[in-house]
């Protein structure tokens, strides 16, 4: 199967069913302007980071009319690496899956790999901040904005990405955040993902195959605005709940998304500095902190950022920004009413502690499939924050169900729960010049918790 990239004044295309299948487009004239050999680099690593895997789903291998990445490495060992997950999650074997692309090794037309970025300007220390508008990536701008960093936002901003009503929840809030905020977002058009979907040469897709490497792909489609904003640091809302993994069918060690891991951020770090001399970084401002931590320093320090929270895809028939009928609703509003804050303040205006809620948390149901629900820590932070909901007088099916099961366990646990999930861990992938400000900030809020 061939594979062609082409550029274009205002990105690139990616041909790979015989026509023009994705693409990546940025606005004015930042790609014009990103210098030739960057452009390059690129395309070489950013396609075959989006399409290394498809020899999974097509039963071929790969021909590619770029250059032979130099990330080639690195990008195989992220795939390697996310195989258990994928295997878990499909009911197969990621010793099959690892040798189909031991078969069908990938070939590149063009030599050598491009392994230095020669024009890659002299940055400053600012920040490009990729803002999703979930917990992770708000409470990353309203620290920003609290140490002084000087800092652009970005977000993909492309329509096929999300259904109708999402796309139109969506457009609203970064409406209403540039207004608000003052704030301009660079909205970028990415959808290299579709190639995964096309379901006429796709016959059996094999689910999530898109979110391997996910956060590198993301890391290089940023580089030509991180170029424009004369920017260092790629802010990246990786939190120290990624870092766990789970077990699974096969024994094999998996994580809910390893391209997001501690790890995986560093080793990449190392490629980047050697790339660009030290002048790329990707950097966590929240990586030091669980999930049920950020929640709580939102809603105490930056409680207005919470109005523009949006982290699930509504359906058509939603009445607002949250489908109100997934895990990551539920854990939202478990964690607002945890940590004393109003759900109603972020969007969910539903009680998620009714009886046919059950199935949406773990810690009561062996059901829930997603990877992001199966480490243990999943369980134990969802444990530790039931009791915090119930102490704080919400009610419901859900809560009696945990007095009924659990109460005891949380009870004779709470210390050590108390200390693991407010606790404040060393971050690995944040400058040293911003530790002091950022950890700073997190043992005010919470230090009383523990």
């Amino acid at each position: 199967m061939e594979i062609k990239a082409y550029c274009r004044a205002d990105g690139f295309k990616l041909e790979v069913f015989n026509g023009q299948d994705g693409f990546l487009k940025y606005p004015g004239r930042i790609f014009e302007n990103f210098p030739q050999p960057e452009k390059d680099f690129l395309i070489d690593n950013l396609v075959y980071a989006r399409t290394g895997t498809l020899p999974l789903v097509l039963n071929k291998g790969l021909a590619f009319n770029t250059r032979r990445p130099f990330l080639k490495k690195f990008i195989d060992w992220g795939i390697e690496k996310d195989l258990g997950r994928i295997a878990d999650i499909t009911k197969g074997s990621a010793g099959r899956l690892s040798a189909i692309l031991k078969r069908r090794p990938a070939r590149f037309s063009l030599k050598p790999a491009i392994d230095r970025l020669p024009n890659f300007k002299k940055t400053t220390e600012k920040g490009l901040l990729a803002l999703s508008f979930g917990k992770e990536s708000l409470l990353s701008y309203g620290l920003a904005n609290e140490i002084g960093l000087d800092f652009a936002v970005t977000t993909d901003f492309d329509e096929e990405n999300y259904t109708r009503r999402s796309w139109r929840q969506r457009k609203s809030i970064f409406k209403k955040f540039q207004q608000k905020e003052k704030k301009a977002i660079i909205g970028f058009r990415d959808n290299l993902d579709c190639v995964h979907f096309n379901k006429e040469f796709i016959k059996r897709p094999i689910g999530e195959l898109e979110n391997i490497n996910g956060m590198l792909a993301f890391a290089l489609e940023l580089m030509p605005i991180a170029y424009h904003a004369g920017a260092k640091y790629i802010i990246f809302g990786n939190e120290r709940n990624l870092n766990h993994c789970y077990l699974s069918r096969e024994n094999v060690k998996c994580y809910p998304s390893f391209d997001q891991t501690t790890a995986y951020t560093k080793k990449l770090n190392r490629k980047l500095s050697e790339l660009t001399g030290g002048r790329l970084e990707i950097i966590s401002l929240v990586e030091a902190v669980y999930n049920l931590a950020e929640i709580k320093i939102l809603y105490s320090r930056y409680r207005g950022l919470l109005e523009y929270a949006m982290s699930c895809y509504p359906k058509e028939d939603s009445a607002g920004r949250w489908c109100l009928n997934c895990p990551m609703c539920a854990l939202a509003f478990l964690y607002a009413a945890a940590v004393g804050g109003d759900p109603k303040k972020m969007g969910i205006d539903k009680n998620m502690f009714g009886k046919k809620d059950k199935n949406l948390y773990p810690i009561f149901s062996d059901k829930i499939s997603g990877p992001y629900e199966k480490p243990r820590e999943a369980k134990e932070e969802q444990l530790l924050a039931f009791l915090l909901a119930y102490r704080r007088g919400w009610r419901g099916d859900l809560i009696e169900l945990f007095k009924e099961k659990y109460l005891c366990e949380a009870l004779r646990r709470e210390k050590e729960l108390r200390q693991k999930f407010f606790g404040v861990y060393k971050p690995v992938n944040l400058p040293k010049n911003f530790q002091g400000p950022i950890l700073k900030i997190f043992d005010e809020e919470l230090k009383i918790l523990r």
